[in-house]
């Protein structure tokens, strides 16, 4: 008797569990926490009703079918954890906040991985109940030019992600409205819509997106500073009543992904002589307020 194939995603906060529950129209789905298998999920949709989605238990074969959704300080070791149940031509998505991570993992699997962005919003009610916040756009692509295989696109069309030919761009932009929104909610105690009305923190976007231009010049992203603050703003403005996922962390005395989001652009601009003293004052100013 022949088991259907399972895709597994590994991370059952807020983005796993909604996109267990999406995907679970689709093909079968196993959602791995970090100690257990989550069998059964709530969601509430946006229109307040509550579905109830059966998932399945880890048959334990061979992994055709990735999805990370970890914090992304996390997902290296994820993807240790699952390593050895990989098959040679495993499709992994690498669906998290921040940059860094995500090429790690390509360098050491034997197949393209893909890379994706979202801009769904979720939130955990209790452990096994997610609500549906606010629609988005989920869009994902490699970075490779090799042919890709369809089945994975169809499937994740069907979900209605966006197969992008420029996913850098898409993850740099996204990385960049994070820099900026982010660690200000946290400095400023406030949620996003707020931060439009703070003189200073308008002054440090602006400061930190022309820092952020610079270090994208340098690494062939065409990326304006103007550019970056305009899509910031629309991100604010649409999610103004919502608070940061740092701002929840540290609320929360939570580890941050301070380290993936503006220190990435710490990192990249010192390899390149650029000065990044506004991504280092977040990092610092951030890491002062968190668990190290």
């Amino acid at each position: 008797m022949s088991h259907p194939i399972l895709w597994h995603i590994v991370g059952a906060g807020a983005i796993g569990q909604y996109f267990a529950a999406e995907l679970s129209k689709q093909v079968h789905v196993c959602l791995h926490a970090k100690q257990h298998t989550i069998n059964q999920i709530e969601l509430t949709d946006l229109n307040k009703h509550i579905q109830t989605i059966d998932l399945e238990q880890d048959d334990q074969n061979p992994i055709q079918y990735l999805i990370i959704c970890t914090k992304a300080y996390d997902a290296v070791q994820a993807f240790e954890t699952y390593r050895s149940r990989l098959t040679e031509h495993c499709q992994i998505v690498c669906l998290f906040n921040g940059l860094g991570p995500q090429f790690e993992i390509q360098t050491q699997h034997t197949a393209p991985v893909w890379l994706a962005s979202t801009t769904v919003g979720a939130r955990k009610i209790s452990s096994n109940h997610v609500l549906h916040t606010g629609q988005g756009i989920t869009i994902f692509g490699q970075t490779t030019q090799i042919p890709k295989p369809s089945n994975i696109i169809n499937t994740l069309e069907k979900m209605h992600w966006c197969h992008s030919t420029n996913i850098l761009h898409v993850l740099y932009l996204k990385l960049a409205i994070n820099s900026l929104i982010n660690p200000l909610t946290v400095i400023f105690n406030c949620n996003n819509g707020k931060l439009l009305n703070i003189k200073k923190a308008t002054n440090i976007m602006m400061a930190l997106a022309l820092e952020i231009e610079s270090i994208c010049k340098k690494v062939n992203i065409e990326l304006s500073s103007a550019f970056i603050l305009q899509n910031t703003y629309q991100v604010i403005e649409k999610t103004a009543q919502n608070y940061s996922s740092m701002h929840q962390d540290v609320a929360n005395k939570r580890r941050t992904e301070i380290q993936l989001i503006n220190g990435y652009w710490q990192n990249l601009g010192q390899t390149h002589n650029i000065n990044v003293e506004q991504n280092t004052l977040m990092m610092d100013k951030i890491m002062s307020f968190t668990v190290k």
